[in-house]
């Protein structure tokens, strides 16, 4: 004989406890709830993508501005003295 173990078979009572815990209607409930839930964060993530987007674009709008602001800034000086 070998001294292989030998696989279990699942007795009544095991196979009671599987039956058991078959789908309810509250896990199917929960189902559409993460659903809803999920839908609902995609929609913020698409918001807060477009947002970050837009604030992105005017981070690089105030850099742009506050660039030539001290380029002509600098420049100003010597026009002034030109025309005197």
């Amino acid at each position: 004989m070998s001294s292989r173990a030998q696989p279990k078979i699942p007795t009544k009572s095991a196979q009671d406890a599987a039956g058991a815990t078959r789908p309810t209607e509250a896990d199917a409930a929960a189902d559409v709830v993460a659903m809803l839930t999920a839908a609902r964060l995609g929609a913020h993530v698409a918001t807060f993508r477009e947002v970050s987007r837009f604030a992105a674009a005017h981070e690089m709008f105030v850099k742009s501005r506050a660039t030539n602001g001290k380029s002509r800034g600098s420049a100003e000086p010597g026009r002034v003295t030109a025309t005197i």
